[in-house]
């Protein structure tokens, strides 16, 4: 029997020579690996867009992801899912992360977040030629307002359920716009730089059709929300790490500088 155990171990040893000889030389940290981020199928383009219009470049919020992922030692695949499917799928721990502002999801504590990336903002988009000044929300009261279906917008929740406006609701910033140009809202509430990019990338608008005012009507630091728990406490402290130095050196705004 102490033969055969000799044997066997001799025979080993040259074969596990080998196979380290074929590991990297660099360690892995435990937990390495991918990050499933979900992602509306839909895009929210400039943030993210996606696969069949993305050109080269898949959005604001992919860009930075997986960017400070990279730096933390992880690949990111991205799952097409339904907004409020994705985050009940990282609420469960089936998906790992899913873009959000904070301020707008029921019991943000079940969640880990990020760092802000930024400050996601809306604002009143109307028509050049009847265009809305916007101060505070009674200035839309008895106005047909478009607002898109699924988002919350907090400072508007009073007058909604008064029903002090009419509030028309579309799918996106891009049918809001259209309805705009149509007549069919006097106005409608949508993101800037979302607007921007769809007038950017249409025919049949003009980017000087349309009034964006500068007052903000609502807004919230975006951010990223992941599974709560310790599972994910070691990556998003490096990710927030990596997002400041992204901050400092200009990457951040170089990203935000190319969608806008």
């Amino acid at each position: 029997m102490h033969t055969i155990r000799n044997i066997s171990i001799s025979f080993l040893i040259p074969l596990l020579a080998a196979v380290a000889c074929l590991l990297p030389a660099t360690p892995v940290r435990a937990g390495n690996g991918t990050v499933v981020l979900t992602v509306p199928p839909e895009g929210w383009a400039p943030f993210v867009i996606p696969a069949p219009k993305q050109a080269g470049r898949d959005g604001i919020l992919l860009e930075v992801f997986r960017t400070a992922a990279k730096a933390a030692g992880y690949d990111c695949r991205v799952e097409p899912r339904a907004e409020r499917e994705g985050l009940m799928l990282v609420r469960q721990g089936r998906a790992d992360a899913a873009p959000k502002a904070k301020e707008w999801v029921s019991g943000p504590e079940r969640y880990l977040w990020t760092d802000p990336v930024f400050l996601s903002t809306d604002v009143v988009a109307s028509p050049k030629g009847a265009p809305v000044a916007y101060r505070a929300p009674a200035d839309l009261k008895g106005r047909t307002v478009g607002l898109v279906r699924g988002f919350k917008y907090p400072k508007l929740a009073e007058l909604v359920d008064a029903g002090a406006f009419t509030a028309v609701r579309a799918a996106s910033v891009e049918e809001l716009l259209l309805l705009l140009m149509r007549g069919t809202i006097e106005c409608a509430v949508v993101n800037p730089t979302v607007a921007k990019w769809v007038l950017r990338n249409r025919d049949d608008i003009a980017p000087g059709d349309v009034v964006l005012d500068r007052n903000p009507v609502d807004g919230a630091p975006c951010r990223f929300a992941f599974t709560g728990g310790d599972k994910w406490a070691s990556f998003v402290a490096r990710f927030n790490e990596e997002l400041a130095a992204m901050k400092k050196d200009g990457r951040l705004a170089a990203i935000l500088n190319h969608y806008q």
